[in-house]
């Protein structure tokens, strides 16, 4: 087996990656500013046989955009929600099909962050 890891521009893919078999995201997309241009670049630019992502999504016809501000940092990030049903429409407009999604139900707390001011992710 011939396997390797690599990184790239969401907005800016490389044709370096054409013809390649497959693309993983580990909650990527969600702190993008938006999912349609980078979710293009894959879908035009890489054209791989198989996508794997994992991010925030949303079973109906809705998406959020949210802007996250850490004043202590002058930083601003995203923690978007994106609809499963525009992901299906868009995939469907490049040929490509969603065959699987699977609900996530975390099973462990994860414990709050020290520093509240900064952003970060937590179960109670």
């Amino acid at each position: 087996m011939n396997l390797s890891f690599d990184t790239g521009d969401w907005f800016n893919f490389d044709k370096k990656w054409v013809g390649i078999d497959g693309v993983i995201s580990l909650q990527t997309l969600s702190w993008l500013p938006e999912m349609r241009n980078p979710m293009t670049q894959i879908f035009e630019v890489i054209k791989p046989d198989w996508i794997g992502i994992t991010s925030l999504f949303y079973e109906g016809d809705i998406s959020c955009r949210i802007e996250v501000f850490e004043h202590s940092r002058s930083r601003k990030t995203f923690y978007n929600v994106y609809s499963l049903k525009e992901l299906n429409r868009l995939a469907d407009e490049h040929k490509y099909k969603i065959v699987k999604s699977d609900r996530f139900d975390i099973e462990i707390d994860i414990p709050k962050p020290k520093n509240i001011d900064l952003m970060g992710t937590f179960t109670e």
